[in-house]
């Protein structure tokens, strides 16, 4: 049975994916989101691709972009804690042996983490990584 939500006293089927997002985001607070499988008429050619071509504004006109990479798993926290540590590590210089480091057998699980995370759904989408640049 798909999952419906009503929109200006309109019902519309969405993907469990979406309405777990959408129960998950609002359970924390009311906030207004643009998403394109709502905000886009799915079945209609011309809309879809006139509003593809809108992506790029839309995107870097956002104060903040969410993802949704689907329920928090065991690994997910470790998986973002590295991630973050990697974006944040030394200069230039120093990068290189740093890296090296983390390559050691301790991390291992931190590798494993960032993997699956790397290999949920929304990973598959084709046009995840130009939505995520231009965000």
């Amino acid at each position: 049975m798909p999952n419906t939500i009503e929109i200006n006293e309109h019902c519309l089927s969405i993907t469990r994916n979406l309405s777990n997002a959408l129960q998950y985001l609002f359970e924390r607070n009311e906030r207004r989101l643009w998403i394109d499988a709502i905000c886009i008429n799915q079945q209609n050619d011309v809309e879809r691709g006139e509003q593809v071509g809108l992506m790029g504004r839309i995107y870097s006109w956002a104060k903040k972009v969410v993802v949704w990479l689907g329920h928090h798993a065991d690994s997910s926290e470790l998986a973002m804690d590295f991630l973050s540590l990697l974006a944040s590590g030394p200069g230039d210089t120093d990068r290189l042996e740093w890296l090296l480091n983390l390559c050691e057998p301790e991390y291992s699980h931190h590798w494993k983490a960032v993997y699956t995370l790397l290999h949920r759904n929304w990973w598959k989408r084709a046009w995840v990584i130009q939505e995520a640049v231009l965000a």
